[in-house]
């Protein structure tokens, strides 16, 4: 893709060009440039009627502040023609300032589905979700999906009673709200966690291979191998849990649901005496186990395999 200094650039004869710059560099006063060209005409090129003219933002905020300085624009342009047709041209650009698709991309949509409903195959009164449907249509269907999950012949009963322990009704319901709101990219909360399985791997073998003094300098006896050997092991257990495959009816084992349940407590502090490489390498681990666990892990996964339907 060709590279283009912002002041240098105008939008004739790009296509399917990206112009990158940062906060206040003029970006939208560049957009409005090229705007009021194209409404106006140029030297190499015929004024565009306004209506045909398209510019999609994110925010209804961008969009209403890119109407405006147009407008304002234009405004400018009337006071400072040189000819009777370029300020004619000019006023019944500011009177159908509001025919121009400048919009969100919401807006934009809609726009085109309201000029084409039949063969779109929408109502023509249909209205844009701005959130409020889907928390309705979510409280609609949260209970009958309950009352279907939970009820007499419940299909997945073990499911929710392994993670009923750890989470209630209420905060389950919070996080099936934010899963079903498309913020999340449910192909990668479904893929194992490969890499970071990886990572942990990785420390739990350099722990494993770093020898650890049986006792301090004293002469008493110290816990370092005996923490050392239980940190490398939660990160392998957090490592196979972290790269395992999502959670399917009917593969929630016995020894899963006992990981969920038991959870040894962690050392408060490493002990004295060692060297600053064993203390870093103790201390990374002890960070990432505290961190999360392999419980942790599984709840994650046993959670997003019961609310699946959500995703």
């Amino acid at each position: 893709m060709e590279t283009l200094k912002l002041s240098e650039t105008t939008f004739e004869g790009l296509s399917n060009t990206a112009i990158e710059a940062g906060a206040g560099t003029g970006k939208t006063k560049k957009l409005i440039d090229s705007l009021a060209e194209l409404v106006l005409g140029s030297a190499s090129r015929d004024p565009m009627p306004i209506e045909k003219i398209a510019a999609v933002t994110f925010t209804k905020k961008a969009a209403g502040e890119i109407k405006e300085r147009l407008a304002r624009r234009l405004e400018e342009e009337i006071g400072r023609a040189t000819s009777h047709e370029r300020q004619e041209r000019c006023e019944e650009a500011l009177a159908g300032i509001e025919k121009a698709a400048i919009d969100t991309i919401h807006g934009f949509a809609a726009r085109l589905l309201r000029l084409y409903p039949l063969e779109a195959g929408v109502s023509p009164d249909f209205e844009v979700d701005d959130g409020t449907f889907l928390g309705e249509l979510f409280d609609e269907e949260w209970p009958k999906w309950l009352d279907t999950e939970l009820g007499a012949d419940a299909p997945r009963k073990e499911l929710w009673l392994s993670l009923l322990r750890h989470a209630d009704l209420a905060q389950l319901a919070v996080l099936a709200q934010e899963l079903s709101r498309e913020k999340f990219d449910d192909e990668a909360l479904r893929r194992p966690a490969e890499p970071v399985a990886g990572e942990l791997l990785r420390l739990s073998r350099r722990i494993e291979a770093t020898p650890f003094p049986g006792a301090s300098a004293g002469g008493r006896k110290s816990r370092a191998p005996e923490i050392a050997r239980d940190l490398a092991r939660r990160l392998r257990e957090l490592a196979a849990a972290a790269s395992g495959p999502g959670i399917e009816d009917g593969s929630w084992s016995a020894g899963e649901t006992q990981a969920l349940d038991s959870q040894p407590p962690l050392p408060e502090r490493l002990p004295s005496g060692l060297t600053p490489e064993q203390s870093r390498l103790l201390d990374e681990a002890l960070r990432i186990c505290r961190a999360s666990s392999p419980a942790d892990e599984l709840r994650v996964r046993l959670a997003l395999a019961i609310l699946d339907p959500f995703i």
